[in-house]
């Protein structure tokens, strides 16, 4: 058994992505973004959830912004332009 805080002891200054599973039906992430990083628009051809680790982010769906904090968790729905700006070093489990 891991922990999700300690197996993402990350530099918090930097962007990492840490695979914790991969394979043909599913894929399992925990992605550091430093503060005023994180992930362009973009849309994926599944759902996408996820969970706020550490941190806080600004997270968007299209137009529609929102605020993550730790334990939140939001799925972005398949083909639908999301994006994530972290407004301090935030950590992010991400499941699809």
């Amino acid at each position: 058994m891991k922990n999700l805080i300690d197996c993402g002891a990350f530099d918090m200054a930097k962007i990492a992505n840490l695979s914790i599973l991969d394979d043909q039906n599913k894929r399992v992430s925990l992605v550091n973004f430093p503060r005023g990083h994180g992930l362009k628009p973009h849309s994926a051809p599944v759902d996408v959830l996820v969970v706020g680790i550490s941190g806080e982010a600004e997270v968007k769906i299209n137009d529609h912004t929102m605020h993550m904090k730790p334990n939140d968790y939001i799925i972005f729905p398949a083909n639908e332009k999301h994006s994530v700006e972290a407004l301090t070093a935030f950590k992010m489990l991400i499941i699809k």
